[in-house]
């Protein structure tokens, strides 16, 4: 199996750019949203110390809630809140991604799957997204059973695979069995947001 060793891989996440004009899902494929719930299962998997907020360590396994409020702690009326905000105003809450891998010559790095995989607390309603890197290291996200591109608004954990003939993972276990990546994905209402970039280093 050929190492890996030498490859930076970048993963530029970019809502909104470079997706094709087939995005969004259908009103049959779209999600609904349940905040209530969707906070409560939230702090049921979050909330380690059940003292009503998270916090500290407790931030780690999602590091989006830093933000939310600078760092502070988060209650339950600040998740809903956030979770209410998706689709307020009408917006659509469905988000382009588009990705793109490349090796550590600026190449694209094709055949490797991207895939964004709900956190548990978002409910059973919401799919992955997977997509696969052309030879110009280009992917789009693509919700199973989906005919449009992109995810609904939320908080998904990133994994990036790529296995050999024989089956064996060839990128880092940091990358895809052992990822901690959750991102949160937000329709900002201008069809766009920061890309992001990853370079997994060495195996």
């Amino acid at each position: 199996m050929r190492s890996l060793s030498f490859v930076a891989l970048i993963l530029s996440l970019i809502a909104g750019c470079g997706t094709s004009q087939q995005t969004g899902l259908t009103p049959t494929e779209a999600v609904k949203y349940d905040p209530d719930a969707m906070t409560e299962a939230a702090f049921a998997q979050l909330d380690k110390n059940k003292d009503g907020t998270i916090d500290g360590a407790e931030m780690n396994a999602c590091p989006p809630l830093k933000k939310l409020k600078g760092g502070k702690g988060v209650t339950k009326d600040d998740l809903k809140a956030r979770f209410e905000s998706y689709t307020a105003g009408g917006r659509d809450s469905v988000v382009p991604v588009g990705v793109r891998v490349l090796n550590d010559k600026k190449e694209g790095y094709p055949g490797a799957t991207v895939t964004l995989t709900p956190e548990p607390f978002m409910g059973g309603g919401f799919k992955p997204a997977t997509g696969v890197t052309k030879d110009d290291g280009f992917a789009e996200l693509r919700v199973e059973g989906a005919t449009g591109y992109g995810v609904p608004s939320g908080f998904y954990k990133l994994t990036v695979s790529k296995k050999d003939a024989a089956g064996a993972e060839t990128l880092p276990a940091r990358l895809n069995a052992r990822s901690q990546d959750v991102r949160e994905f937000v329709n900002d209402g201008r069809g766009g947001g920061t890309p992001i970039t990853i370079d997994a280093g060495s195996p």
